[in-house]
C-alpha cells in the first residue's frame, strides 16, 4: 500500500507521554506480520484502537488504547502489539549510578 492508497488518518507531531491518565487511554504501537496493513488497520480500529499514524513502509500503527481494548486488539489476526513504556533519565548533572 502506498500513501496516496492510503485512508488520511490524523497526524501527531511531539512526543507523548505512553502511560495513560486517570483513566484515559494508553499509547500503544502495533507491528503488522504477514498480512494486508489496510486490513489489519480496520480490524484494529474494530477492536478499539484509536489510530493516530499508520507507517505502511514499514508496516506499523500507532495509537491509543484502553487497557482492555489493548487485550481485545492483541487477538487481532497478524499484530504484535506493544504498549509505550515511559522511560525517565536523571538529570545531566546527576551522579553516575
Amino acid at each position: 500500500m502506498t500513501p496516496s492508497d492510503q485512508p488520511d488518518r490524523p497526524r501527531t507531531g511531539g512526543a507523548r507521554s505512553g502511560a495513560p491518565g486517570p483513566g484515559g487511554p494508553r499509547r500503544v504501537h502495533v507491528s503488522v506480520g504477514d498480512r494486508v496493513l489496510a486490513d489489519a488497520v480496520s480490524d484494529l480500529e474494530a477492536a478499539g484502537l484509536e489510530v493516530d499514524e499508520v507507517l505502511d513502509v514499514i508496516g506499523v500503527v500507532t495509537g491509543r488504547a484502553a487497557e482492555d481494548t489493548i487485550e481485545r486488539m492483541s487477538r487481532v489476526r497478524g499484530v504484535t502489539v506493544e504498549p509505550e513504556a515511559d522511560v525517565q533519565l536523571p538529570p545531566p548533572d546527576a551522579p553516575v549510578q
